[in-house]
């Protein structure tokens, strides 16, 4: 399983790319082209990568963004990497569930009903 690392990407926009650029994506990408009527020329460049940024939480967005911000300033895509970290799942014996031992007042109130009635 794959993790976007959001930071990596954030400081990719902030320094390779102005706002006007950040714009125009949002214009001429069609899984951004919402965004674009939000913006003004007067709108600042973390008020485009925001909300940018939240629009990129869907997979394809973020591919699109990246395979975009790769192909406009490769140097710097190169520079600001990895983008993703690799999770591995781990093994259920290593659950915190599996790790911890049931309470010790569990294990007390099933002695306690295994008890003779006096």
């Amino acid at each position: 399983m794959r993790k976007p690392r959001w930071q990596n990407i954030r400081r990719l926009l902030e320094e390779a790319f102005n706002d006007e650029a950040l714009r125009v994506l949002c214009y001429d990408q069609p899984l951004f082209k919402g965004l674009y009527n939000h913006f003004s020329r007067q709108t600042r460049k973390t008020q485009v990568i925001d909300p940018l940024l939240q629009q990129a939480r869907h997979p394809p967005r973020l591919e699109a963004l990246l395979a975009w911000a790769e192909e406009a300033a490769p140097a710097d895509y190169a520079r600001h990497q990895p983008y993703y970290e690799t999770i591995t799942a781990r093994p259920a014996s290593e659950t915190p569930a599996a790790l911890c031992p049931p309470p010790s007042f569990m294990i007390a109130a099933r002695s306690w009903e295994q008890l003779p009635a006096s």
